[in-house]
């Protein structure tokens, strides 16, 4: 295959396939039939789960197919963005200081429309007023450093980690510019021996720190990132068909390997730019699929930062259909809010936009002002992180919050049921560790169908589920133990916050759980 050069609608295009595979999957993966996905942490049990569903629910096939493959669009804006950021620069280079300036200026109004139509939807939607836990979250996404905090990356928004992610990347683009501009295969190697290394440390050496991901920020995707760069220095040059069949291997091992799983964003990138170009070449007689990517794609970010915020209305319509048409048709009546709401917000947006732009710094300024946000973000950090260290190694004496024994006799989960809660705990005072340890003994009446999912939420910041393994889905009963540590973020307290956890009846099954215990220490 030969580079050739990208153009305005040619990105548009991937931008567009990009947000509808995003956003499909940000509606799918919380309706019934979903097998989760292998987004930010590796789950044996999700490619387990998908082929199990494609088999049992093939109805199901396009929920399946977007709930466990479409956050993988993600992948493609990097790419793009890598690339865009790539070209522009060699049009006109900049300083370091300039570059960041001009990205922030574009930046800030996103976010800041963003927040806007976010606590307009919740009133709206929720009849929920902005809070004090939800402006400390805001304040997070504004400074960039959300996910850098334990259970902060998916916090308010879940697909609003991607602020956080491009923000870094925008703050190392000139340096890769410069190292890939001069040294080109030699840097794209050397840069990802080193983003590899990181996620194997953090996936291996580190694995129990749970509460931030890598993959949410910049180590995680400078691959894909630094690909879309290459690209646009290598334009009318050779990309060995080799890599395609590679990539479609590295792709299947990902999925079923952990060891293979970081190589499989880099690989579906691949992949993608291979049945583009493949695509490209086709001739057809209407542009109307090319038009409908490219409209998409003009509105992706729009669509990108308000999409998460606007599901939960038709996740519940999904559920009132609950046939596999009807949640066709809860998805495509979420994408048509989504669109009209995004067209909507692009008008604040570049009013902001203007404004932003108007904002001049003097060039003697910039590099001394930018320079000093910069020292003064990684100084935030390295205190966060010698702080959390030190809390995940320092031994500390135990004590026990709370001990006892919960729903000791039968406690159904009908099919009907959303929601059945297992406990709820208010907290009176601030913890900056919490250990949850529990056990309860679980039985299913419809063996044909999985497990509820248990979600654990803690405070409203932290949704962490766990899936009961098959090996437990019998009528007899058979315990299921599970545990997690959380670590509050220092600038954050518990106190007057909540511990919940629940079944997810996502399945509609029949089930009963008994002998509860759970054990809180900190």
């Amino acid at each position: 295959m030969r580079i050739t050069p990208y153009s305005k609608s040619d990105t548009s295009i991937f931008k567009g396939f990009a947000i509808l595979s995003i956003c499909l999957h940000n509606f799918f993966h919380h309706i019934a039939n979903s097998p989760g996905e292998n987004e930010f942490y590796f789950f044996s049990y999700c490619i387990d789960g998908f082929l199990h569903l494609l088999k049992t629910h093939p109805a199901d096939f396009i929920n399946i197919i977007y709930s466990y493959l479409g956050h993988f669009g993600v992948q493609l804006f990097i790419f793009i963005s890598g690339y865009g950021l790539t070209k522009a620069m060699q049009k006109k280079e900049k300083s370091w200081g300039q570059f960041m300036v001009d990205r922030m200026k574009k930046l800030y109004p996103l976010v800041i429309t963003a927040l806007i139509v976010y606590s307009l939807s919740m009133i709206i939607l929720h009849n929920k007023y902005v809070w004090n836990s939800d402006l400390t979250e805001m304040s997070y996404k504004i400074g960039f450093i959300h996910t850098l905090l334990p259970n902060s990356g998916l916090s308010l928004c879940g697909p609003w980690w991607f602020f956080g992610l491009i923000f870094q990347l925008y703050l190392i683009f000139p340096i890769l510019y410069r190292l890939i501009k001069k040294h080109q295969v030699k840097s794209l190697i050397i840069i990802l021996l080193i983003s590899y290394t990181w996620i194997f440390l953090s996936m291996y050496q580190f694995q129990g720190i749970k509460n931030i991901s890598l993959m949410q920020n910049s180590p995680g995707h400078l691959p894909e990132f630094c690909l879309g760069m290459f690209f646009a220095f290598s334009e009318n040059k050779k990309f060995s068909n080799i890599f395609l069949p590679v990539s479609i291997i590295a792709f299947i091992l990902g999925n079923f390997y952990k060891v293979f799983f970081p190589f499989t964003f880099i690989a579906i990138t691949i992949i993608a730019i291979f049945a583009f170009d493949y695509i490209k070449r086709i001739p057809y007689k209407t542009g109307i699929l090319k038009k409908i990517f490219v409209y998409f794609g003009n509105i992706s970010m729009m669509m990108f930062v308000t999409n998460g915020f606007l599901r939960s209305p038709f996740i519940k319509l999904s559920e009132v259909l609950n046939t596999p048409l009807g949640h066709i048709v809860a998805a495509l009546l979420f994408l048509t809010t989504v669109c009209g709401v995004s067209i909507a917000s692009m008008k604040l947006y570049e009013l902001l936009l203007s404004a932003f732009s108007k904002i001049n710094i003097p060039t003697n300024r910039i590099s001394v002002s930018v320079s000093r946000i910069f020292q003064l973000f990684f100084v935030t950090i390295s205190i966060y992180i010698l702080y959390y260290f030190s809390c995940f190694i320092s031994p500390k004496n135990e004590k026990e919050l709370l001990t006892k024994e919960m729903y000791v006799a039968n406690k159904e989960i009908l099919e009907n049921d959303t929601y059945t809660t297992v406990t709820s705990i208010n907290f009176d005072k601030n913890y900056k560790k919490l250990k949850i340890e529990g056990s309860l003994d679980i039985s299913n009446y419809d063996t044909s169908k999985d497990f509820p999912l248990l979600i654990l939420d803690i405070n409203g910041k932290l949704w962490h589920k766990y899936v009961i393994p098959k090996e437990l889905n019998t009528q007899n009963g058979k315990k299921f133990i599970f545990s997690y540590e959380y670590y509050t973020p220092f600038i954050e307290t518990l106190k007057g916050g909540y511990l919940k956890m629940y079944f997810w009846n996502t399945t509609k099954t029949h089930s009963q759980f008994n002998n509860t215990n759970l054990s809180i220490k900190y």
